[in-house]
């Protein structure tokens, strides 16, 4: 009995470790992420100043805005 309840102890303590690494690196991955965007919008401001600023012919939406929604415009 007292392997068993090693073994789980090990086991549940293992998950835990993985579950509390792998949440690190999702909001490593989302800093990083959020950083490369804020570092694009600035190039491209610095290149042009106004892309941002563009409107799409197909939907009407400014480019800032495509970057900010996720589904493509048609």
């Amino acid at each position: 009995m007292g392997l068993l309840k090693g073994i789980l102890i090990y086991t549940y303590a293992r998950r835990r470790t993985n579950k509390k690494r792998d949440r690190q690196e999702m909001r490593e991955r989302a800093a990083l992420e959020q950083e490369l965007q804020e570092l694009d919008l600035q190039e491209l401001d610095l290149q042009g100043g106004s892309w941002a600023e563009e409107i799409c012919d197909h939907c009407g939406r400014t480019n800032a805005e495509h970057l900010e929604d996720e589904e493509p415009c048609s």
